[in-house]
Formats: C-alpha cells, sequence, structure tokens
C-alpha cells in the first residue's frame, strides 16, 4: 500500500546570510524610484490602510503620477503601521540574488516581499500561506512564533481565511530572529510575528515548487487524453459507467506511474523557467576575461534535465555532450564555484576555450556571476 511522505517542517537557521546589501539607503533608493502602488508597495494595519491616506497624485513634468506623502507615510509607519514591498526582486538586484539564493537552497523559483516597520503592535493576524516561506531577517529584529498545521499542505485557494479554521493556542517555536538569521514555514503552518519597539526589515521569500496537484493536472490536460478509456463517452447507464470508469482508473494509473510521464513533465517545466537576467555590461564591454576568484553559479534553482541529445536549462537546449552542458551539470552540484575552481575541474580545456564556453552560457543566461551566498546550515 503506498504511503504519503512526510510533510516538511519548520526549520531555524542561525547567521544564515552574511552580506546582502539591502540597507536602509538601498531602501530609500527604492521608495524613490518605485511608484506607491498597491501592486507595489502597501501599509498595513489592522487590515490593508486606505492608500489615499498616504499616496497622492502630483504633476511631474506634464504627468500626474502617484506619490508618497511623506509625512503621512512617515506618521503611519511611527503610528505602527507595516509597509509590505511586494515583489521586490523585480525592482531591487540585491533582493534578487537573495531570493536566488535562498531558491537554491529550496530548489524552486522564488518571489520576495519585504516587509518593515517602526515597532509597536502586529500588524497582521495569525494565518498560514499556501507557500513554502523563507523568513530572512536583514534589519532589527522580529520575534516569530509558529503554530501546528490544521489543514496540511494546502493549495493556493485553501487560504487560512477561506478555509475559515481557528489558529491551535499551542506555540510549537518561539524565537527572535536578529539580522542574517533566516527561518522555513512551511506552507500551512500558522504563524504571526510580533516586532519589538525597533525598526525591522525582512525579506520573505516565497518559494513555488510544483505540487502533486500540479502534476496530475498537467497529465489528466496533456497525457490522459491519449488513451482511449479516458476518451470514453460518459454512459446514462449505471452498469455501463462502473467498467468504464474501472478502465479509465486503471489507463490512468498506468499512465501516472510511467516514469516517461513525469520526465516529459519535469522537462516542460525546466523549458518554462526563465528568471529575468542579470547584466554585466563592464564585463562584457571589456576584454571579456573572468578573474579566477570570479563566483559563478546557476541562474535558475530548477534542475537541469537531461535527454538523450540535450541538457535543458533556462528554456534553453544545450548539446548534451558539450562544453556548456559539462559546465552547468557541475555547478549543479555546489551553490557557487569560483572560476579558478572552474578551471582546476576541467583540466582537459584550455583557458581561453573555458572562458568563452562560461561567456557564452552568460550571455545565454543561464549562469551569472556573483550574487549572494548562504553559509552552511
Amino acid at each position: 500500500m503506498s504511503t504519503i511522505s512526510p510533510s516538511p517542517v519548520p526549520r531555524l537557521y542561525r547567521g544564515a546570510v552574511l552580506k546582502h546589501g539591502l540597507d536602509w539607503d538601498r531602501i530609500d533608493a527604492l521608495l524613490h524610484t518605485v511608484e506607491p502602488t498597491p501592486q507595489n508597495l502597501q501599509l498595513f494595519q489592522d487590515g490593508a490602510v486606505d492608500p489615499a491616506s498616504y499616496v497622492e497624485r502630483a504633476g511631474e513634468l506634464g504627468m500626474s503620477r502617484p506619490r508618497l506623502i511623506k509625512e503621512r507615510f512617515y506618521s503611519l509607519l511611527r503610528g505602527g503601521a507595516a509597509l509590505v514591498f511586494n515583489r521586490m526582486e523585480l525592482h531591487s538586484l540585491e533582493a534578487r540574488q537573495l531570493c536566488a539564493a535562498v531558491s537554491r537552497l529550496g530548489g524552486a523559483s522564488g518571489i520576495g516581499n519585504g516587509y518593515l516597520s517602526f515597532g509597536g503592535q502586529c500588524a497582521f493576524d495569525k494565518h498560514w500561506d499556501t507557500h513554502d516561506v523563507y523568513a530572512v531577517q536583514l534589519i532589527g529584529r522580529k520575534r516569530w512564533q509558529l503554530f501546528q498545521p490544521t489543514f496540511m499542505n494546502p493549495l493556493a485557494e485553501h487560504t487560512s481565511e477561506a478555509m475559515a479554521m481557528q489558529c491551535p493556542d499551542k506555540v510549537v517555536l518561539d524565537c527572535v530572529l536578529s539580522p542574517g538569521d533566516m527561518l522555513y514555514v512551511p506552507r500551512g503552518w500558522w504563524h504571526q510575528t510580533l516586532p519589538f519597539d525597533e525598526p525591522s526589515f525582512h525579506l520573505s521569500v516565497g518559494l513555488y515548487p510544483p505540487t502533486m496537484h500540479d502534476f496530475l493536472g498537467w497529465a489528466l490536460a496533456r497525457v490522459a487524453p491519449q488513451r482511449l478509456a479516458v476518451r470514453q463517452t460518459l454512459s446514462n447507464d449505471p452498469g455501463v459507467v462502473a467498467g468504464d470508469l474501472g478502465a479509465a482508473v486503471e489507463a490512468l494509473r498506468d499512465l501516472l506511474l510511467d516514469p516517461a510521464v513525469l520526465a516529459d513533465y519535469r522537462r516542460e517545466i525546466a523549458l518554462a523557467d526563465r528568471p529575468v537576467p542579470e547584466f554585466e555590461l563592464a564585463r562584457f564591454a571589456g576584454e571579456r576575461t573572468i578573474g579566477p576568484e570570479t563566483l559563478l553559479r546557476l541562474s535558475t534553482a530548477q534542475a537541469a534535465v537531461r535527454t538523450s541529445e540535450a541538457l535543458l536549462i533556462n528554456g534553453r537546449a544545450l548539446p548534451a555532450d558539450g562544453l556548456g552542458a559539462r559546465i552547468i551539470q557541475l555547478l549543479a552540484t555546489v551553490p557557487m564555484c569560483t572560476f579558478a575552481a572552474l578551471s582546476d575541474a576541467f583540466i582537459d580545456v584550455p583557458e581561453a576555450l573555458l572562458q568563452e564556453g562560461v561567456f557564452e552560457l552568460s550571455a545565454h543566461g543561464c549562469i551569472v556571476t556573483g550574487g549572494v551566498q548562504l553559509a552552511e546550515p
């Protein structure tokens, strides 16, 4: 009899992030460049604060644009409101690189929302998230309390608000995050944050690995119609329909347990996962050389998929026996790798050819240089 694998549990990482670049100056710069729309940033205090209370429309070069009303914005933050910076990785390279580091740890693509407060009361009620969360504390401290799930492994539609369940009274984990600490909160775990009377900023990195529901939906839509039993007309005769349903279930079982079907699904994910590229204009404008201590990493958290003819990564199909595929396979085994270490691993490849291979992979968005490296757990 088949069994369901155990669900993940929370984990606390002390001193996980040593260098990140998301300081007060960088946050100030983002507030200057990012328009204050609810899609980008919003204040919360016992629910969403009406943007009309801190955002105005002002003329600029003949155009009307939204703008924070500075004194009201400050006043609300001092009064206990929390600022949520949605999809921060779309506006900040530092946030994107931190998301990439967490994504490599979790093995799935992620996005990052920033949470900033000046202190005071809790701005959000106890709730669970429908995706895995890695909370990375970057400025100040914040207290987290976690409670056991009451609905395991929720999907997107299973929000804590929609399910209307009560959070358990017993606290399972009660911890304080300091700058550099990271807390993993699996989807479905109730939690709340309790701010101290001090400024705090953390990046909440949400990971979205494929679920069994995703695979089943894909298989039913894309592969199942190839089976005759699935294409049968749904009869009104109870005796006929019972036999047809039994045949369809057997056909689906054979299909879902076929390793080739799962491989096709993973291949499609690998081709569809296309992170926003990072640019290195100075490196490409110059002599196109890479120093020995330059750090290299994969651009995507999704594992490269090998077929008989190609290695699939970032929507690209690299020749399976080519230098590019060999470089990708090595980088897939480590979070980051210096060019010197790469050279040591490819002693059979002339350095000039290896440099050219790295540049070609970088131009295709398969690998990038630098970024955030998490400390060893």
